[in-house]
């Protein structure tokens, strides 16, 4: 959190608020951060009230206490890298006349270690048209192709900002999720923001990944298959409430690659009936001859 913070704090734009939300730390750790932060104007600290447990909590509590015209965020094992990031930011979404979402880019870390960039910049230029010829670090994607060039992936909320209205009007995040809880925000926005999205190639954050066993960890308290189980609901429930055919594309090739984890970790456990179950669900989400194989085999050899 500190160093969430100190780099939140190095922002060149000035007139920004940030809420901190304590989703269920000891009382000590809530008394040092208003002994640290707690004489500065621009920063507000919040309890979750009793609802912690979830991202979405604290996300909605600080959705709740802002009163901006739009929403960034940074989880707080996470970080921004770029100083500029806000007034950058400020800068184009007034001059395109406030569009609802506005989506960067990030690296992935473990150990003090980049892994990669999270969005492949290059698939990104070819799909997009820059917003000005003499700076290429700006583009407009048409969302059908975002989603169809990113399939199962999302834009993490480090990586987002919101127009306030548009985040309230969706309901926020969806509390009763535990996981995936970022990615069935997006699809939902998704479903109600014009085309086309504007995105700012430049990674501005850093997205630590924890590393195996950190059950303290909110994306580490549920098993694979839990996981898996998550987001495949998730899937579910945008088939449902989503209403463009982009989307439902998106959520049904989803559904059959997550059917697929599902069943090799199944059959990895010896749990041969879940793991025969799952691979049908996925044939029927996304059909392949060499998946019927599979299925087959499973089926054959193992009933």
């Amino acid at each position: 959190l500190s160093r969430c913070m100190e780099h939140l704090l190095e922002q060149t734009m000035t007139d920004y608020v940030i809420q901190v939300i304590d989703d269920g730390s000891p009382e000590s750790v809530y008394d040092q951060c208003i002994s640290q932060w707690g004489n500065r104007d621009n920063i507000r600290f919040h309890r979750a009230g009793g609802r912690g447990g979830s991202p979405a909590v604290a996300r909605n509590v600080g959705l709740q206490h802002s009163n901006s015209h739009y929403i960034a965020f940074c989880d707080d094992d996470d970080y921004w890298i770029d100083q500029d990031h806000l007034a950058v930011a400020r800068e184009l979404l007034e001059a395109q006349r406030r569009p609802p979402l506005y989506i960067t880019n990030q690296v992935l870390s473990r150990d003090n270690r980049v892994l990669r960039e999270y969005w492949n910049i290059e698939r990104l230029r070819q799909t997009g048209t820059p917003l000005e010829k003499e700076n290429p670090e700006f583009i407009r994607v048409d969302k059908s192709n975002l989603l169809r060039l990113f399939q199962g992936s999302c834009a993490h909320v480090n990586m987002t900002i919101v127009r306030a209205d548009v985040l309230r009007s969706v309901g926020g995040f969806r509390e009763e999720l535990q996981y995936a809880e970022d990615l069935d925000l997006y699809l939902r926005l998704m479903d109600t923001v014009d085309s086309p999205i504007f995105i700012r190639l430049k990674p501005i954050a850093v997205q630590t990944i924890p590393p195996p066993g950190l059950s303290g960890n909110a994306s580490r308290r549920h098993t694979e298959i839990e996981q898996e189980t998550i987001a495949i609901g998730v899937m579910h429930h945008a088939l449902a409430v989503t209403h463009e055919p982009e989307l439902h594309r998106y959520a049904r090739n989803y559904l059959g690659e997550a059917c697929r984890r599902l069943c090799e970790l199944y059959v990895k456990q010896g749990d041969m009936r879940q793991g025969r179950e799952q691979a049908r669900t996925a044939l029927g989400y996304r059909y392949s001859f060499k998946w019927l194989l599979y299925t087959l085999y499973l089926h054959m050899r193992f009933w």
